[in-house]
């Protein structure tokens, strides 16, 4: 039970907190912004899914909500139970994955305003989920459950 408590609550906190910066980026954002030389802020809206890739939204939002439920299904049966890495690597996964599909939803498209050198523009969700990507890759023996 505690595991699912973990999932949803961390997941939860994810998108609210990815909701929110984009909110405050499309309201605060009307030109580019410098941080340091490599970093800007800038707003675009992605209607496309990574990296812009040109997917019709009929196809995204599905596809999204059926990858969202194998990724909990995963999380659920393929993890050791007690590993603080899973959670932490699948509370990213799966809140930035919500996060964006609930962008797309709302508007259409999802919300971008990170400009790190010339990597396409991306927010904290996709931040999230490459955090977790890389997680999963180094820690996959202390994650998933192995045979021995």
């Amino acid at each position: 039970m505690q595991r699912y408590f973990w999932l949803i609550g961390g997941s939860t906190v994810v998108v609210l907190f990815d909701l929110i910066t984009k909110a405050l980026a499309a309201a605060n954002l009307v030109a580019p912004v410098e941080l340091l030389p490599f970093l800007q802020l800038e707003l675009t809206q992605n209607s496309g899914i990574a990296f812009g890739l040109p997917i019709p939204t009929l196809v995204t939002i599905p596809l999204s909500l059926l990858v969202i439920g194998v990724l909990g299904w995963i999380y659920l049966k393929e993890t050791q139970t007690n590993s603080k890495l899973a959670i932490l690597a699948f509370v990213l996964l799966i809140g930035g994955a919500t996060s964006n599909l609930i962008d797309r939803v709302m508007t259409g498209t999802v919300t971008d305003f990170i400009v790190l050198w010339s990597i396409p523009n991306f927010n904290l969700a996709d931040s999230a989920i490459t955090l977790s990507v890389i997680l999963l890759v180094i820690f996959y023996k202390r994650i998933f459950i192995t045979s021995p």
